[in-house]
C-alpha cells in the first residue's frame, strides 16, 4: 500500500508544489538526556541520574522546484520565513489515516545542501536542508480533556464499628493497687455518674485500730491512687477504620485523717495497752486523674489526643492503630500521694473504630480524586476549578484555593496529607474550620502534634501549608517539626527533625500559609508499626484548623487568593510554545458548565507549572468556602516519536 505523508511548517505544505520532501533522509533526531552523575563509592562506572530531556533537531532536506531562478528563490523565501518562526509547529501526517504528530519547533535554519548546484539550478530545482530544534517530545494536533465529576459532601466513608458499648461487665476485669498492693476493687455498670459504663471503684483506707470499731483507723500511710479496667478481648486492626476512639469518665477523692484521739486501756495478758484511733474525713469528687493505655504486656498505647468533654470527668481518647490491640488496659491514676485514703473509679462509655474521628473530615472541603494521564511521557496540565452547592450551583470557593497535583503511582503512598484527618485529632467546634474543629497551638515546650502511621506517605520532601488564624492581627512565630517513633512513645532517642521557624502575619480570619518544607520520613522506616508525629507550635497562640502536607518531588502546589467578589471558578493554563509562561485566572460562574468571565492578575501566594506523569494522577483541592467542587484538566498527551491513536479511539 502506498501512502503520502504531509509535512507542514507554520502552516506552509513542504509537500505541495513547489516543495517536496525527500522522506528517505528525514530524521527527527531523538530527545538529548540532561543526566548528573550521582557522587558514590562504586569504584567502576556511574551512577546517572536523569535530570530532565533536552531538545531534538530535526533534519528535513526538501527540494525546491521552479521554472527560473526568481520562483525558486521566491520560494526559498517563504520557507526560510516559516523555519525561522521563534515558536511554532512542524505537522507530520504519515498519511495512513492514524492521525497527525506535532514537533513543537523554534527559530530553525535553511542552509543549501551541497553548496550551490548549478545543473540542478539550470533544471529548476534546489535541494535544501531545514534544521529546526524541537521540544523533546511530539503531540497530537488536539488537546485531551478530563472531566472529574464533583465529589459529594461527607464522601464515601466507611461506617463506624462499635468494638464496646461499655453497657456491661461482661469481658472486663477490676484492678487496683498501691505501691504495688492490691486493695479492693469492685466492677459495676450503670449506676451513677456512670450511666451506660462499665466502671471501676478501687478504694483503699487505713486498717482500723486495735480497738477494731467502726470508724476508728489506724495510722494512715501515704499512697499513690490507683484503679482499672481491663478488657480481655483483642482489639482488632483494621485498615479502612484505623482510628480507635475511647470514651469513659474518671474521677476520684481521697481523705485526711485527724487525730489521734484519746485510747483506751485494754489490760491483755496482764499487760496494759493504749488504743490510739483516728477521724477520717472524705473530700469531694475531682476529675483531674492521669489516664494510662496500656495492652497486655504492659507497653503504653499512646493517644494522639485525650480531650475533657463535660469537665466532670468525661474524656474522649483517640489512637492511630497500626497493629491489633491485645488486652486493654485503661487506668486512673492520681499523680503524687494522698494520706490514708482514696476512691479511684474508671468508667467506659465506648470503644470505637473509625475511619476519621474529627468531625468535618469528610464535609467535602477537602477532596482528593485519580484521572487517568494518557502517552508515554510527562506532559504540561491545565486544570480548572469550579466550586457548586448542593443544587449542583456555582457557588463561591473561599478566601483561599490550595490545589495539588501528583502522580498517584502503585504503592499506595499519600501524596497529599491533612494531619488531623489522619491523625484524629479532636479539638474545640469551629464552623468556619475547613475541619470543623480547631486546636489552640502553645509554644515548642506543649506543642500540638498529630501522630499517624509513618508508613502512610511517600518518602520525600514536602512542603507543609497551616491553616491558622488568632484573636488580633500580629506576626506570629510558627515552629515545626516531625519525629519517627517505632516504640509507641515519643522520647528523646526517636529521630526528629528539629525545629523549623517561621514568622507568620496572622489576622483574625482564617488562612492558609506556607509553612516551609520537611523530609518525611526523618529516617528510614525500620518498623512497619512505627508512627509518624508532625509537632505545630506557636511564640504566642493561635488557632489552628489543619495542617497539610504537599509532596513537592512528585507534585506541584498552587495556592491562589480567590476572596471577594463570588470568585467561583479558578482556571490554571500551562505554559505552551505560544504563552511560553503559565497563568493563573479567577472569575464567576454564571451557571454550571457555563463559561466563566476569567480575570488575570489574581494574587498568587505559591504557584507551579503542573506535570502529568502518564498514568494515574491525584489531584487534590482546598475549598474552604464550598463542599463540592468540579475539576477538569486538558493537555497533550506527549510521546517520544509517534502519536499513538487517542484511547476512545483505540
Amino acid at each position: 500500500m502506498t501512502y503520502n505523508p504531509r509535512w507542514v511548517l507554520n502552516g506552509l505544505d513542504l509537500t505541495a508544489y513547489p516543495y517536496s520532501v525527500i522522506q528517505d533522509s528525514a530524521d527527527p533526531g531523538t530527545a538529548e538526556t540532561v543526566s548528573a552523575i550521582l557522587a558514590s563509592m562504586i569504584v567502576d562506572g556511574d551512577i546517572e541520574l536523569t535530570q530532565r530531556r533536552g531538545n531534538r533537531a530535526y533534519e528535513l532536506p526538501v527540494m525546491i522546484e521552479g521554472v527560473d531562478r526568481a520562483g525558486i528563490a521566491t520560494a526559498q523565501a517563504d520557507l526560510v520565513r516559516a523555519a525561522e518562526q521563534s515558536l511554532g509547529t512542524l505537522e507530520f501526517d504519515p498519511g495512513d489515516g492514524s492521525g497527525v504528530t506535532v514537533f513543537e519547533t523554534f527559530a530553525g535554519t535553511v542552509s543549501l545542501a551541497n553548496g550551490t548546484d548549478d545543473a540542478a539550478a539550470g533544471a529548476g530545482l534546489q535541494r535544501l536542508t531545514v534544521m529546526m530544534p524541537c521540544r523533546p517530545f511530539v503531540r497530537p494536533a488536539a488537546q485531551t480533556g478530563i472531566d472529574a465529576p464533583p465529589q459529594p459532601p461527607s464522601g464515601t466513608p466507611p461506617t463506624d464499628v462499635t468494638v464496646d458499648s461499655g453497657s456491661a461487665t461482661t469481658g472486663w476485669a477490676p484492678g487496683g493497687a498501691i505501691y504495688g498492693s492490691a486493695d479492693e476493687a469492685t466492677i459495676g455498670a450503670n449506676v451513677s455518674p456512670f450511666t451506660g459504663m462499665v466502671y471501676v471503684s478501687a478504694n483503699h483506707e487505713a486498717e482500723p485500730s486495735i480497738d477494731g470499731i467502726a470508724g476508728h483507723y489506724d495510722q494512715p500511710v501515704a499512697h499513690t491512687p490507683l484503679g482499672w479496667l481491663t478488657r480481655s478481648a483483642t482489639i482488632s486492626y483494621d485498615a479502612t477504620r484505623p482510628n480507635l476512639i475511647i470514651t469513659g469518665r474518671s474521677r476520684y477523692r481521697t481523705g485526711s485523717y485527724s487525730g489521734p484521739r484519746s485510747g483506751q486501756i485494754q489490760i491483755i495478758g496482764g499487760y496494759h495497752s493504749y488504743s490510739f484511733w483516728y477521724d477520717l474525713v472524705r473530700t469531694g469528687w475531682k476529675y483531674d486523674a492521669q489516664l494510662i493505655f496500656q495492652n497486655a504486656a504492659g507497653a503504653a498505647i499512646v493517644p494522639t489526643s485525650v480531650t475533657s468533654t463535660d469537665g466532670t470527668g468525661g474524656f474522649r481518647a483517640t489512637f492511630a492503630m497500626t497493629a491489633d490491640i491485645v488486652g486493654l488496659t485503661v487506668k486512673g491514676q492520681k499523680t503524687g500521694s494522698a494520706a490514708g485514703y482514696y476512691d479511684m473509679q474508671v468508667g467506659i462509655d465506648s470503644i470505637v473504630k473509625t475511619a476519621g474521628q474529627v468531625s468535618g473530615i469528610f464535609s467535602g472541603k477537602v477532596q482528593s480524586r485519580q484521572v487517568e494521564i494518557f502517552g508515554s511521557q510527562r506532559t504540561e496540565l491545565s486544570l480548572a476549578v469550579l466550586g457548586l452547592d448542593a443544587s449542583d450551583a456555582p457557588v463561591t470557593l473561599g478566601d483561599q484555593t490550595l490545589i495539588h497535583t501528583a502522580s498517584a503511582g502503585s504503592d499506595g503512598r499519600a501524596k497529599f496529607l491533612g494531619c488531623r484527618a489522619l491523625s484524629g485529632l479532636a479539638g474545640t467546634s469551629d464552623p468556619d474550620a475547613v475541619t470543623a474543629v480547631k486546636t489552640t497551638v502553645s509554644t515548642t515546650a506543649s506543642p500540638t502534634v498529630f501522630v499517624f502511621p509513618a508508613t502512610t506517605p511517600l518518602p520525600g520532601e514536602y512542603v507543609a501549608y497551616a491553616r491558622i488564624k488568632a484573636g488580633s492581627a500580629a506576626t506570629r512565630t510558627i515552629s515545626y517539626a516531625a519525629a519517627l517513633d517505632g516504640t509507641g512513645a515519643l522520647d528523646a532517642s526517636d529521630p526528629a527533625t528539629g525545629w523549623y521557624t517561621k514568622p507568620v502575619s496572622v489576622t483574625t480570619a482564617y488562612q492558609i500559609v506556607p509553612l516551609g518544607s520537611l523530609v518525611l520520613p526523618p529516617a528510614d522506616i525500620e518498623d512497619e508499626a512505627a508512627t509518624l508525629s508532625i509537632k505545630v507550635a506557636s511564640d504566642a497562640a493561635v488557632d489552628l484548623d489543619e495542617v497539610w502536607l504537599a509532596h513537592v518531588e512528585s507534585g506541584q502546589v498552587t495556592l491562589l487568593d480567590t476572596s471577594g467578589g463570588g470568585i467561583s471558578a479558578v482556571r490554571l493554563d500551562a505554559a505552551t510554545v505560544d504563552v511560553p509562561n503559565p497563568s493563573a485566572w479567577v472569575g464567576v460562574a454564571t451557571a454550571t458548565g457555563a463559561g466563566a468571565v476569567m480575570a488575570a492578575g489574581v494574587r498568587i501566594q505559591a504557584f507551579d507549572q503542573h506535570m502529568a506523569e502518564p498514568g494515574l494522577l491525584q489531584i487534590s483541592t482546598v475549598t474552604p468556602g464550598c463542599a463540592t467542587t468540579r475539576v477538569s484538566a486538558r493537555y497533550y498527551r506527549r510521546y517520544a516519536h509517534d502519536v499513538a491513536p487517542a484511547p476512545e479511539a483505540s
